[in-house]
């Protein structure tokens, strides 16, 4: 064989492994969004029902719960608490995904419709050893075009 059929065969190989690697990250995230769906929405019914913190500090990562507690957690929870309760929570996708020895992350983000405004949010899940806890939350306001705005 000739080196130019041996590189095409070598990129081809590449080729059909970075596929494969896709479609199968594809399919995971999928599956990780659908056993954790209802997670995420019950999450954010019961953080908007009071935003108080107790109400929810049991499905929270002990990092992210120590960020909460603190001044400043307590203070931009006091800021989203302006929204009211959830009414409907539409468009939630799966966006960041990572599986790795440390467990699985995976970034949920949809549309929040609140008592008071339309917001986007993101939920960061982080699952290890089969249980999973929330690692972050962003809030983000919309402008008329839909664009997200800090809160």
């Amino acid at each position: 064989m000739r080196s130019r059929d041996k590189l095409l065969i070598a990129g081809t190989l590449i080729f059909g492994v970075i596929v494969v690697t896709g479609i199968y990250i594809s399919q995971e995230s999928q599956k990780f969004k659908n056993y954790h769906e209802s997670f995420v929405r019950s999450f954010v019914k019961d953080m908007s029902k009071s935003w108080e913190l107790d109400d929810f500090t049991d499905r929270l990562s002990d990092e992210f719960k120590e960020q909460a507690q603190s001044e400043e957690g307590l203070a931009q929870l006091e800021k989203f608490s302006v929204l009211g309760s959830i009414i409907e929570i539409n468009n939630l996708i799966i966006g960041k995904y990572f599986s790795g020895s440390d467990g699985t992350l995976g970034e949920f983000i949809m549309n929040g419709r609140f008592d008071r405004e339309d917001v986007l949010i993101k939920i960061t899940v982080h699952e290890q050893s089969g249980e999973a806890k929330v690692r972050g939350v962003t809030i983000n306001r919309l402008d008329e075009a839909g664009r997200q705005i800090e809160f």
